[in-house]
């Protein structure tokens, strides 16, 4: 969820005399529609309904024409490594300005190659982290981009007293909680199990993401009633009051959430990716805001697990988050995107040359030049049913033998993500020619009956 709930914290500090809509391959979409909002949901490569040569002329197509629909001056992409796809829209859209928002604190030994797409960007904006002082990553050496503080939704969201928070969440508000929130991968989950355990051992209220307990969970009838599942709490920001400690993953957003919060947190980062957890977590520990393991190995993770519960770290590390100062990232990065459109394209910088970059090279061969593998699909267009509607948890019955539904709809239920076809979304209040034209992408990406 971190890019969407960063880009869900710039659209709020625009506020409404700016129309934002977002454009996400996140499965966690649904949430914005509890902001007021307006989203569209695109599935992503690794949902695999395309055949991976058509996956990025797909999403070429569908946001040519989403930028169509809702008249945008500026795209702004959030994300590490741009699609093919994104630079190919872009190609086709001079008129637009795209804005990169490229985070910071990459691990040492990333590779740099999408670093080269900088120049078919108007605009870098880097979102600040606490940690970039122990940036060692690629991007650390490059002045492309600019610096906004760290931009958290905590900034933008009501933050509830600790009763309210605690009702809110069912959770006893006189018993001392720990939140723990480490992840859904089979090695996280399991560390969950064993966290867990142990803070009811030690007499803590414990609430906990439902997802690592559905599936590793096992408890004792005694224990349940120590233990609050957390299932579609969004944002986690408006109820961290609620909690006395953390023991968190070092996501970027997650991070910036308790420190801003200061709630005292053993941070147990997770090296995925290109985000450098390690070197997050490392910071904060040295800086005195937080504990912090090097690796989710168990047995060190109970140790400060246990050195967490004593009231007076706590307390020191609360006082040390405190003095931090409140950021304002979220309003400065949206300060420099309206500062764009007032100046139109003025920021541009290497267009030419990254669009003849394009022109010179094919889709495998950009692929490699930006990092990115082809992702999995199927060897031909999947033969569907387009179907208009659907109950709140899909099923492939009402199909002919063969074919799959494609569920062409306005609306989009949290249930609907986990269907096991494709939803083509489509912006709500959208108008008849862009219903028209979402239909021939359809039609020219799926075998349609």
């Amino acid at each position: 969820m971190g890019h969407l709930t960063r880009q869900l914290a710039v659209a709020l500090a625009l506020g409404p005399s700016t129309e934002s809509v977002l454009f996400s391959m996140s499965t966690a979409l649904p949430v914005i529609r509890h902001f007021g909002i307006r989203g569209e949901y695109c599935p992503g490569p690794h949902e695999a309904w395309l055949p991976h040569a058509e996956w990025n002329g797909y999403l070429r197509d569908r946001l040519r024409a989403f930028v169509a629909e809702s008249s945008a001056k500026t795209v702004v992409f959030d994300g590490v490594v741009p699609y093919d796809g994104l630079l190919q829209a872009r190609r086709n859209l001079p008129d637009v300005a795209f804005v990169w928002f490229r985070r910071g604190l990459w691990q040492k030994n990333a590779s740099s190659a999408a670093l080269r797409t900088g120049a078919f960007f108007d605009l870098i904006i880097e979102p600040g982290d606490l940690a970039r002082a122990a940036d060692r990553g690629p991007t650390a050496r490059r002045s492309d981009a600019i610096l906004v503080p760290p931009v958290s939704l905590y900034d933008q969201v009501e933050i509830l007293d600790r009763s309210s928070a605690a009702e809110k969440l069912g959770i006893p508000a006189g018993r001392p909680s720990a939140l723990v929130m480490l992840g859904m991968n089979d090695d996280m989950s399991r560390l969950t199990t064993r966290v867990v355990s142990s803070l009811v051992d030690l007499g803590w209220q414990v609430a906990v993401i439902a997802g690592p307990l559905r599936n590793h969970g096992s408890w004792d009838p005694a224990d349940r009633q120590h233990i609050t599942e957390l299932r579609s709490i969004f944002p986690i920001s408006t109820y961290l009051s609620a909690f006395d400690m953390a023991i968190s993953a070092a996501g970027y957003n997650s991070f910036h959430e308790l420190i801003f919060a200061a709630v005292p947190t053993l941070f147990v980062p997770r090296p995925r990716g290109r985000d450098d957890q390690v070197g997050r977590a490392r910071w904060a520990a040295e800086s005195g805001i937080s504990l912090a393991v090097q690796a989710a190995e168990p047995s060190t993770v109970i140790r400060q697990l246990e050195k967490l519960c004593d009231q007076d770290v706590r307390e020191g590390l609360r006082a040390a988050c405190s003095r931090l100062p409140n950021t304002g990232g979220a309003a400065a990065a949206a300060e420099a995107l309206l500062t764009l459109n007032t100046e139109g394209l003025a920021h541009r910088v290497g267009l030419r040359q990254g669009l003849g970059l394009l022109e010179l090279v094919g889709r495998a061969s950009l692929r490699k030049i930006l990092g990115r593998a082809a992702h999995r699909g199927p060897d031909r267009a999947l033969h569907v049913e387009i179907v208009d509607d659907m109950p709140s948890r899909p099923s492939v019955s009402d199909t002919s033998e063969g074919s799959s539904p494609l569920l062409f709809t306005d609306r989009l239920e949290a249930d609907w993500m986990s269907a096991t076809f494709p939803i083509e979304h489509i912006l709500p209040d959208a108008s008849d020619h862009y219903r028209e034209e979402r239909q021939r992408i359809v039609r020219r990406y799926y075998d349609v009956r």
